[in-house]
């Protein structure tokens, strides 16, 4: 049977809890609601801090895309009635939990009115937000809402029917204005580098490219958007989670995570952010800052710049999963080393010592039970690389940091673009035929000339190109294993330190 109100199965294996969802006050919106990675990690210290006592955090779920299987997952989880099973496995043990916070679901691409009004109700004053980096519509060159896509055209020409989540967010405001409401503030799950401004931008951009000056206004006067770092491992789903599940639980479960124990949200505190909701959070675990991009960054020099290096070369390499290339004393240096290299810009935060970081985070991709592909990590691999690699290298060279292991990254990337086909990179479609032309070449350009990752500065410095250019050219004289190998065998203890 379904996972559902009415049928719980095995409920004596679910880690209790205390939260009544009948007497659950909707007061928090989650605009993208069928992700699952905010299922697994915001949502749950909301949860938590539920069962504290906070009697407003019950959920209206809002779906959004009607493509790429979103109508069907969303269905899914209206089926379960809002339920879904987080199983945690770590060296520990196994523990399951049912995510009991979604109350409500409303799939806007049907129903977008009736979504506009749910969030325009005064009783929603805080909104999960994940859309996906290229749902944002940012445009970094004009740094708002890009009016060259189709659907942002859309937007503009029918603010009261959007089809974008900024869309939505604009109209569900623009009804709050109208109202006399004091607007929702959006909380962005997106693993990306300041989401919440990024989020602002399109939002206000958008409002003004609509022609509304009212409500451009209004928001940057009332409105906060803060950013966030959110940070638990997620792997893709497999067919054969939902078996065990149903196995052990005795229900099924279409909309299940399977994930780590660890589980980190830092949020920034915002302009008239309430004491209760402060210090509910506070207890639940979220770490409230002041300035969260230290903390975001820590994450991506450390956490996601590693997982990139692994996700090309070591996928080259043979690997198929994280832990498999840190459980290996063969290859396990080669992360050691990366964050090494990527943390030499980086200081000790309030309650985050880098050092006891790097630790964690290797001890968490070492858990055996959670198979983290590296084929997921390598999508999108312009943005991640921008974003990980080469922001480190820029830290690095202004500080005279080495940068070889953040270079033979680079060079991993392209030599596996150049070697796998229908490759998802958003920014840069034509990556493989671009990572082809530089094999048969032998010079970089053709990739180092992607301004979106590397901009103007880097292709042009020797220091970076000829460290590139090398490991490129082991790569293809060795295999990815065997020059890996080399490579590390000639790491100093220092390197790795």
């Amino acid at each position: 049977m379904i996972l559902s109100n009415n049928f719980t199965g095995n409920s004596g294996l679910l880690t209790p809890s205390n939260i009544n969802r009948d007497a659950l006050q909707t007061g928090v919106a989650f605009i993208g609601a069928t992700a699952r990675f905010p299922r697994a990690c915001p949502v749950m210290f909301l949860q938590k801090a539920a069962e504290n006592g906070t009697p407003n955090l019950g959920i209206l779920g809002i779906g959004l895309g009607a493509s790429d299987g979103s109508r069907e997952r969303f269905a899914a989880l209206e089926q379960q009635d809002g339920l879904y099973t987080l199983v945690s496995k770590g060296t520990g043990g196994i523990e399951y939990k049912l995510g009991t916070l979604l109350k409500e679901l409303v799939f806007a691409p049907d129903k977008t009115q009736e979504a506009i009004a749910r969030l325009a109700d005064p009783a929603i004053t805080l909104s999960l937000v994940i859309l996906t980096q290229s749902g944002y519509y940012y445009d970094s060159a004009t740094g708002g809402i890009n009016i060259n896509s189709a659907d942002v055209q859309h937007d503009i020409k029918n603010p009261a029917n959007p089809k974008t989540g900024p869309g939505l967010i604009v109209a569900a405001m623009r009804a709050r204005m109208r109202a006399g409401v004091a607007p929702f503030t959006p909380l962005s799950c997106e693993a990306m580098a300041e989401n919440g401004a990024t989020l602002g931008k399109v939002v206000i951009s958008l409002a003004e490219q609509q022609g509304d000056a009212a409500l451009t206004a209004w928001l940057r006067e009332k409105a906060s958007f803060p950013c966030a770092m959110v940070d638990r491992i997620v792997p893709k789903l497999k067919d054969s989670d939902i078996a065990e599940i149903e196995k052990t639980l005795g229900y099924r479960d279409n909309m299940p995570m399977v994930t780590e124990p660890f589980l980190q949200w830092v949020l920034e505190e915002w302009k008239d952010m309430p004491a209760s909701l402060k210090g509910a959070l506070t207890k639940a675990g979220v770490q409230i800052v002041q300035d969260v991009k230290p903390y975001e960054r820590a994450k991506l020099l450390t956490l996601n710049a590693t997982h990139t290096l692994m996700a090309y070369i070591c996928n080259s390499a043979g690997f198929t999963y994280v832990d498999e290339v840190v459980n290996d004393p063969d290859f396990a240096p080669v992360a050691h080393a990366s964050m090494a290299e990527t943390q030499a810009s980086l200081q000790d935060l309030p309650g985050q010592n880098m050092k006891a970081y790097r630790k964690i985070v290797f001890e968490r991709f070492q858990n055996p039970h959670i198979r983290h592909e590296l084929a997921q990590i390598a999508h999108d691999g312009t943005n991640k690389i921008r974003d990980r690699q080469v922001a480190a290298l820029r830290a690095n060279l202004k500080i005279g940091a080495p940068i070889d292991t953040l270079c033979l990254a680079i060079a991993g990337w392209i030599n596996w673009a150049a070697t796998t086909e229908n490759i998802d990179d958003r920014t840069t479609p034509d990556i493989g035929a671009r990572a082809r032309e530089v094999v048969k070449t032998g010079k970089l350009d053709a990739v180092m000339s992607i301004r979106e990752a590397f901009g103007d500065d880097l292709p042009q410095d020797k220091r970076v190109t000829d460290k590139i250019d090398a490991h490129l050219k082991g790569i293809q004289a060795q295999g990815p294993r065997d020059y890996l190998l080399s490579y590390i065998a000639a790491l100093t203890p220092a390197a790795v330190a």
